[in-house]
């Protein structure tokens, strides 16, 4: 788990290699699409930005949801943060997944923006952190 005050997706893309040397299973694999497309954002900006906009739109009949919005959260994360990030949250309020670093982008998202679903955010972080 990632407890630092921001997230980064690069601790993130190398535990989740690290995990992928020694051991290949479905979370890796169902994972492994979404290092790619960091990547990809991070090296050719406009073509990690296609992605992302593609992926705005759902698959036949809603197949595979949870994976492609996360897919586009963690690429957000290469993109640019204030152009990407209200757009790539929008679909999972007002109930995110509670996961530490979601919780952690959405405060920096929000704040970034000025965005007024900031204190929910802010206090939903807090609630994490004081249940841990």
């Amino acid at each position: 788990m990632i407890t630092a005050s921001t997230f980064d997706p690069s601790s993130f893309i190398n535990g989740v290699a690290a995990i992928s040397a020694t051991k290949v299973s479905s979370t890796t694999a169902s994972i492994a699409p979404r290092i790619t497309s960091v990547a990809l954002a991070k090296t050719a900006p406009q073509r990690g930005r296609t992605l992302f906009d593609t992926l705005a739109e759902p698959f036949a009949v809603h197949v595979h949801d949870d994976q492609r919005l996360g897919a586009r959260v963690v690429i957000s994360t290469a993109l640019d943060l204030a152009r990407t990030c209200v757009a790539a949250l929008d679909p999972v309020e007002p109930y995110p997944p509670w996961r530490e670093p979601l919780l952690e982008y959405r405060v920096r998202c929000y704040t970034a923006t000025d965005h007024p679903r900031r204190e929910a955010a802010e206090a939903d972080l807090a609630e994490w952190r004081a249940l841990r």
